[in-house]
């Protein structure tokens, strides 16, 4: 395998160019085809789809699979991925550790460990959170059910986190994060705003550097020849096609045959017909009946249960 650019565009015009060369004796590699398609996980959820490019050497014929510099070989999750967990695991972290940490009390049982020290500079005492079936708190004041740890813990984040005074930052964090907001609230562009509302559907370019899309044909670079990529679009203008290869935009789409112009599930928005007026003023009625109920007076001698109110 041969780490590459993460430009896939630039990759293939290298590759064919001769500039890539054999990491074993130094020929200029040339293309053979691409390897698998697959699916790797990135930041936040995301998802990259990737088909890597195939070389062969012209001197040694050693084939290489050119995969970009943000994957690692043989791992379904990015570079960025896996270092984030190499952090969190150095740090001790992570969903694996099951027993308590140090200075939380012994024992390993199915109590969650207290998630703040004993009362020191404004923060409550530790919490503790045990398997029983009760919910809320028991006699001795201590949690017995996940949802009440939760409440009180949202009680205390609300009531004193946010508006104790910060050592280093000087100020209470509620005021710093309000702060940091700007006045007025910035604005999206109108291109922004375009870009979310576009639809996108994810195609496999043939060897003729083509894509179809509801039957429409479409013409794409050369370059992108049997790599999947993204086609991103207005759904009621088919004729504009952007193709974008693992997150970076290749260029417009080129119609060849379009006989849809619009995608079968856009539909546009009709306005609904507006009701026909019933001539009942509700709001009047509304105003006059709630005007009667205010001006009659109460007469508290008559609630009364002896006779001392009554003429």
């Amino acid at each position: 395998m041969l780490i590459v650019d993460t430009d896939v565009v630039r990759v293939e015009r290298r590759l064919r160019a001769g500039e890539l060369t054999c990491p074993s004796c130094g020929a200029a590699l040339a293309p053979w085809g691409h390897g698998r398609p697959r699916e790797i996980r990135g930041d936040l959820g995301s998802r990259l789809f990737v088909r890597p490019r195939r070389s062969r050497c012209t001197g040694c014929r050693v084939t290489h699979v050119l995969l970009p510099e943000e994957i690692w070989p043989r791992r379904m999750d990015t570079a960025e991925v896996i270092g984030a967990g190499l952090e969190i695991a150095a740090l001790g972290m992570g969903h694996r550790r099951r027993r308590r940490p140090p200075g939380h009390g012994g024992g390993d049982g199915p109590r969650l460990a207290a998630p703040f020290p004993p009362q020191v500079g404004g923060r409550p005492s530790a919490l503790h959170c045990c398997s029983g079936r009760s919910r809320g708190r028991s006699g001795d004041g201590q949690i017995e059910h996940l949802t009440e740890l939760n409440r009180l813990f949202t009680a205390w984040v609300e009531t004193v986190y946010h508006r104790t005074v910060h050592s280093e930052t000087g100020q209470p964090p509620i005021e710093r994060w309000l702060g940091s907001i700007p006045r007025p609230l910035p604005l999206p562009s109108p291109a922004d705003l375009r870009e979310a509302f576009l639809w996108s559907e994810f195609r496999t370019v043939t060897k003729t550097a083509t894509v179809s899309l509801h039957g429409n044909s479409y013409e794409v670079d050369p370059m992108l020849s049997g790599m999947r990529v993204e086609l991103v679009f207005d759904p009621f203008d088919l004729t504009e096609i952007e193709v974008r290869a693992s997150g970076r935009t290749t260029g417009k789409a080129v119609p060849h045959r379009v006989g849809r112009h619009t995608h079968p599930k856009a539909s546009p928005e009709t306005p609904a017909e507006p009701a026909l007026p019933t001539g009942i003023d509700y709001l009047k009625i509304l105003d006059e009946t709630h005007t009667a109920n205010t001006a009659k007076g109460i007469n508290y001698s008559s609630l009364l249960d002896d006779g001392r109110g009554r003429q």
